[in-house]
């Protein structure tokens, strides 16, 4: 994606959120972090894949309770990302196959814009805190689980 359909799609997300557009639907939000975990949390020997230690849920839990402008924000930059992708690929990007949504993701994470590297950070941050959550995730980490009730 040049920077010119970039700038077109962030001020569209921006607008819509700023007219009160109505967020996604959960089920459009669950293919979006689906496809988005599957790219940021590939299968791995050893370790569980997203959708075993079900990431979806843990990260709408997470929405379900965060403020209102955090929901609207993360459900903005969900829209964006699926969006995102219309230009360079004619398809969303929760259509593409894995190696395209991973070809993607990495390119937003090496690029010159400051804004794609940060929307990576930013995505893999809320993936993460669902992947992480699950005990069986623990042990490649080196971590044996909370002290308390031990």
């Amino acid at each position: 994606m040049d920077r010119r359909a970039f700038g077109f799609g962030l001020a569209a997300s921006v607008g819509l959120a700023a007219l009160g557009a109505a967020p996604l639907a959960l089920a459009s939000e669950r293919r979006i972090i689906e496809a988005l975990a599957g790219a940021l949390f590939p299968p791995a020997p050893g370790m569980p894949s997203a959708a075993e230690v079900d990431v979806v849920s843990a990260v709408g839990r997470y929405l379900a309770h965060a403020p209102a402008a955090a929901r609207w924000q993360a459900r903005g930059l969900l829209r964006f990302v699926d969006a995102a992708t219309l230009p360079t690929h004619a398809a969303r990007f929760h259509t593409l196959d894995l190696a395209a949504r991973d070809a993607v993701i990495s390119g937003w994470g090496a690029s010159d814009l400051v804004a794609q590297r940060l929307i990576v950070h930013a995505l893999r941050q809320m993936l993460a805190m669902g992947y992480y959550q699950h005990d069986a995730t623990w042990a490649h980490l080196g971590y044996d689980g909370p002290l308390v009730g031990r």
